[in-house]
């Protein structure tokens, strides 16, 4: 085969390569999911550094929760669509799924199940915690509090995802 003519076997290799490429479905790109398991009480003034933000943002609403401590912090790459199930504390779960499409925003959108409450859905803020209150109390009457945050965001990305 003359010079000539393997090159052009190689072009014509390339372009089948990226005519392939093209048609293979998108891949799917995991959302890293971070849990904090939040334990509040009112028996002193002790707030975990790490968690202080949560801490203000709770006691805003419940000002008799006065002690925060982070139980657990657990994180999990979970694909769009997909769900996994988050140990708290004791034995208590909680079910996140990461939804199939970002919001108009690029916002990635979770449904969670909380111990002891309903299945609640909202668009994640990028590297933002959001807090939720739940009803259940350890054997030591500590409130749990969720916090669940999310990443990548898909801002400016193909939201037909």
């Amino acid at each position: 085969m003359s010079p000539a003519s393997r090159i052009h076997v190689c072009r014509f290799a390339c372009a089948l390569g990226a005519l392939l490429l093209q048609a293979l479905p998108a891949r799917a790109e995991n959302v890293q999911v971070t849990v904090l398991a939040v334990l509040a009480s009112d028996k002193d003034n002790v707030v975990a550094e790490k968690i202080s933000e949560i801490a203000d943002a709770v006691r805003s609403k419940h000002k008799q929760l006065t002690h925060f401590t982070l139980h657990k912090t657990s994180q999990e790459s979970v694909a769009l669509g997909k769900s996994v199930t988050i140990k708290l504390v004791d034995k208590v779960t909680m079910e996140v799924q990461v939804n199939e499409k970002p919001d108009s925003e690029g916002r990635i959108t979770l449904t969670i199940k909380p111990p002891e409450m309903g299945e609640l859905t909202y668009a994640c803020g990028c590297g933002k915690y959001f807090p939720v209150i739940t009803d259940y109390y350890t054997a030591n009457k500590e409130r749990l509090i969720i916090a669940v945050m999310a990443k990548p965001c898909f801002k400016g990305k193909d939201k037909k995802r």
